[in-house]
């Protein structure tokens, strides 16, 4: 979970946001560390349950779509700072 972390810190702390770390998760993420990735959404930025598995299952999912995005981003209440 730290190194999705440490990840995700470093992506907002250069000027990323959801999309940015919503990608990392896609392209990093790997079966049995979705979880992972979603704990460390909740620990990084307070992402409640609900919204951190809105992201992961986005980013898990094989629609890239804009639709696909926006959708996830609706269940997303929770600021990214």
């Amino acid at each position: 979970m730290e190194e999705w972390r440490r990840m995700f810190r470093a992506s907002v702390d250069s000027g990323g946001e959801l999309v940015d770390i919503a990608r990392l998760i896609r392209l990093h993420g790997k079966p049995g560390q979705y979880v992972q990735a979603a704990a460390a959404l909740r620990k990084e930025f307070g992402f409640k349950i609900v919204e951190a598995l809105a992201v992961v299952g986005w980013a898990e999912g094989g629609d890239d779509s804009q639709a696909s995005f926006l959708e996830m981003c609706r269940t997303i209440q929770t600021g990214i700072k």
